[in-house]
């Protein structure tokens, strides 16, 4: 037999933080079955969990990500202006903007590597 609906919600709700009463309420399922359900699946759950924290440490990255961006652009534009108009070989303008480059770069390929151990052990943040 597989997992019913009742089941895949108790397991979604489950690895949200939901208590076995506030789950018992909303699924109408009494709470010695999700005690049980819980043991029988505790690893899906925890699976589960971890995608949820992956998409949320994922979307948190992705706004560092944006804001390393822009004081990356800040600091080009200033940097920028304070060589323009006095005397800078076209080398070092080039060598500037190459920086400029290779800094988006890399942080565009930033990758988020989740440990998983049962639960999410280690997070890594590395640029490629």
């Amino acid at each position: 037999m597989g997992i019913t609906k009742k089941c895949a919600l108790f397991m979604t709700l489950r690895a949200k933080g939901e208590t076995f009463d506030a789950i018992a309420k909303e699924i109408r399922v009494s709470k010695p079955t999700l005690i049980k359900w819980n043991k029988e699946y505790s690893k899906e759950i925890g699976k589960i969990r971890n995608a949820f924290l992956e998409d949320i440490v994922t979307e948190l990255f992705k706004e560092e990500r944006e804001l390393i961006l822009t004081q990356i652009r800040k600091m080009k534009k200033e940097l920028l202006k304070d060589i323009t108009g006095k005397k800078v070989k076209p080398e070092m303008k080039n060598i500037i903007k190459q920086l400029d480059r290779n800094l988006r770069i890399n942080i565009k390929k930033m990758k988020i590597e989740f440990h998983i151990n049962g639960e999410i052990d280690r997070i890594e943040i590395t640029c490629k």
